[in-house]
């Protein structure tokens, strides 16, 4: 996270090239992240899907990238840090998985909180579930009339 906010400070000034970087370097970072007011449209008006990990709001943006947002409630792990970290791993897997779409989504993953007392390989298994889950959904997406 520091390094992040350096680099942010970093970005917003003149480089030592003599040219300012911009937001190019930040879109690196913002790329899969969901705005507050997305995320409240989300809960909204996207689709609730029951899975092993908890609960996967979604809804489908066209050709804009996939962006996503893990999160943990209170009632799950009342602890920040457990939270916090648990977060982390979700984001962690979504990250090394790959098997998002590129394109064309917006989601949320609720944890769930069997999870949180849940072992790491319990934890990933479930998680690899979902994603496997919205791929066959995906895959089924595309062979059909195009509704969800």
């Amino acid at each position: 996270m520091f390094y992040i906010k350096l680099l942010r400070k970093t970005v917003a000034t003149e480089s030592s090239l003599g040219f300012s970087a911009g937001p190019f370097l930040l879109m690196a970072f913002k790329r899969h992240q969901l705005p507050r007011k997305d995320i409240a449209k989300l809960f909204k008006n996207g689709r609730r899907v029951r899975v092993a990990a908890g609960m996967l709001i979604l809804t489908k943006t066209g050709n804009q990238p996939t962006r996503y947002v893990c999160i943990v409630p209170n009632t799950t792990a009342p602890q920040a840090s457990k939270r916090n970290r648990i977060r982390r791993m979700a984001q962690e897997r979504i990250r090394k998985c790959g098997r998002l779409p590129e394109t064309g989504y917006d989601l949320v993953l609720i944890i769930g909180g069997h999870l949180a007392k849940a072992t790491r390989k319990v934890f990933y298994q479930k998680l690899d579930e979902v994603f496997s889950l919205f791929q066959a959904a995906e895959t089924r997406f595309r062979h059909t009339s195009g509704r969800m």
